[in-house]
């Protein structure tokens, strides 16, 4: 698995195909099933299940259909951090709600019960209206284009990636993760669990979570052959190192 990573992240580039363009990753940043959410619900923190989307019932439950993600590669190497810098690699074939070339500010775009039909979270407007970038906007790659508050349909993933390597590589890109579809596929919807070389403050807390998850996550699916790896995002060629 590591080998196939390594793959993607060196020959990534703008692609409809995920496993073309990089590697997708979430960092856990509290829209988890973590310990947080389970004690919200009245659970033990023993029961943090973090690679699984938050649980509906509890304090983040408004964020439990999506994931925001990156696709990253070698040349699109900026990462969302949080108080950690840890995470999860999605596989490619999960399914996406949409795209932005830059943070989407999707914290704010849910589906409140009265959305239209077809609102997708992280998607659409405050008010769960749909807010699409228009095809030709999406493909008109000057930085003049009307990109700024629209997202991307999964249909123009490459678009977005464009974008991003063309005028915001500095900038994360943001892939809103279909948790539906990622859940229904587990245990091989998760391809690894890793922890940023370039941890936040440079202290140890980023591989802590990272181990916690991936000890959790064995514990559920024994089976499972996801491994443990860290992550530079400085690196040519083998950025993925087993641990």
């Amino acid at each position: 698995m590591v080998t196939l990573l390594n793959d993607w992240w060196s020959v990534g580039a703008p692609s409809g195909d995920v496993s073309k363009a990089g590697v997708l990753v979430h960092i856990f940043d509290n829209t988890e099933n973590d310990m947080s959410a389970k004690q919200s619900i009245g659970l033990g923190a023993e029961t943090a299940e973090a690679w699984l989307p938050c649980d509906a019932r509890a304090w983040c439950g408004g964020f439990s259909g999506r994931f925001s993600a990156s696709i990253i590669n070698r040349h699109q190497n900026t990462i969302f951090h949080s108080q950690t810098t840890a995470g999860i690699v999605i596989s490619p074939h999960t399914g996406i709600h949409c795209s932005y070339p830059f943070d989407g500010g999707t914290m704010q775009k849910l589906c409140p019960p009265d959305a239209p039909s077809g609102c997708f979270p992280g998607c659409a407007t405050e008010l769960g209206e749909a807010n699409w970038c228009a095809h030709d906007d999406a493909w008109f790659f000057e930085a003049s284009a009307n990109i700024w508050n629209c997202a991307f349909r999964p249909a123009d993933l490459e678009a977005m990636l464009r974008h991003h390597l063309l005028h915001r590589v500095g900038q994360y890109n943001e892939v809103v993760v279909d948790t539906t579809s990622y859940a229904r596929n587990l245990p091989g919807s998760l391809l690894a669990v890793f922890f940023l070389s370039q941890s936040v403050g440079g202290s140890g807390e980023s591989e802590w979570k990272a181990r916690d998850v991936h000890r959790r996550f064995h514990d559920r699916f024994p089976d499972a052959r996801v491994p443990l790896v860290r992550l530079d995002v400085t690196s040519e060629r083998e950025a993925f190192v087993v641990v």
